[in-house]
C-alpha cells in the first residue's frame, strides 16, 4: 500500500482518497469519483468515472484546521468546460476533504498531474 504521507505521483499504482463528500480513486488510467448518498439526491450521480481525455486540469485547494480542502478536476466535455479559475470549488467533479485527509489528496493530485503532463509531452512530439 501507498505511504500516505509521500506525495510523489502514483504513475501505474493505485491510490484512493476519502473526503468529506465522497471518493476518489486513480487506478493506472482509470479515475473514478463515488459520491455519497447525500449528493444523489441533487442529481449526482453515485459512481462517475471520468475520462482521462476530457480532463483538462486538477486543482488542489489545501485544508486547513478551520476549513475544508477540495481536489477539483477540470473537464471539457464537448468544449464546455465545468471549472473556472474564479469559481468556488463545489459540483460533480469536486471533492473536499479535512486536513487528517490532505496527504492522501495530495497524491491523488500528484499522480493526476503526472498523467496530464506526460499526455502533454506526448502531444509535443
Amino acid at each position: 500500500m501507498n505511504d500516505p504521507k509521500d506525495p510523489s505521483p502514483v504513475a501505474g499504482r493505485r491510490v484512493s482518497a476519502t473526503g468529506v463528500n465522497g471518493q476518489v480513486t486513480l487506478d493506472g488510467d482509470r479515475l473514478t469519483i463515488r459520491k455519497g448518498l447525500v449528493r444523489r439526491s441533487y442529481g449526482v450521480r453515485g459512481d462517475r468515472d471520468v475520462p482521462l481525455r476530457d480532463l483538462t486540469a486538477v486543482r488542489l485547494r489545501p485544508a486547513t484546521r478551520s476549513a475544508n480542502g477540495a481536489l477539483e478536476l477540470v473537464v471539457d466535455r464537448n468544449g464546455s468546460r465545468n471549472g473556472s479559475p474564479t469559481a468556488p470549488p463545489t459540483g460533480e467533479y469536486t471533492l473536499s476533504f479535512t486536513e487528517e485527509s490532505a496527504a492522501r489528496f495530495e497524491q491523488v493530485r500528484a499522480g493526476i498531474q503526472a498523467l496530464l503532463d506526460a499526455r502533454e509531452q506526448a502531444h509535443r512530439r
